[in-house]
């Protein structure tokens, strides 16, 4: 590409806070690119189903600062360069949402492949089920594979 003047990969290391605060681990972006005006962008690349996960979005909000704090662009993407700010401008309707909620809650705890029957139903996709649970994460939580009903009442 005729904007990019160099490529590293996987040579940041950005800290951010555990799941309790307590810990500060490592987080080490995909992808830095400098550009010909000298302008840094970094880049993480992540399934649209990960863009949601609890551990990611730690990830994200500490790289959406150091970037900030650096100069640097940012951005995750997914499948077909689908990015995290795309996944939070999907539009799902309102009683769908809340049908899924209901889903969840019902369960207790599902899969995304346990919501094949949810997604014909409805007539919506995985991109559209993130953003209801990114977009209802006072009682939705996405965890190492399993979408969880959470009462707004717990941490």
């Amino acid at each position: 590409c005729v904007f990019v003047k160099k490529i590293k990969t996987q040579s940041l290391v950005v800290p951010y806070n555990s799941k309790t605060g307590k810990k500060v681990k490592n987080y080490i972006p995909d992808i830095q690119l400098l550009l010909v005006d000298n302008s840094i962008v970094i880049i993480e690349v992540k399934p649209v189903r990960e863009m949601i996960n609890s551990k990611v979005l730690r990830k994200h909000k500490a790289l959406r600062k150091y970037c900030k704090e650096n100069g640097f662009g940012f951005t995750i993407v997914g499948e077909k360069y689908y990015s995290f700010e795309d996944l939070k401008k999907e539009t799902v309707d309102p009683n769908i949402q809340e049908a899924f909620i209901k889903y969840v809650k019902e369960h207790n705890s599902i899969t995304f492949s346990d919501c094949s029957d949810f997604k014909k139903i409805y007539n919506i996709n995985e991109k559209q089920i993130c953003n209801i649970i990114w977009n209802n994460k006072k009682y939705l939580k996405y965890q190492q594979f399993k979408i969880k009903y959470k009462n707004y009442n717990d941490k």
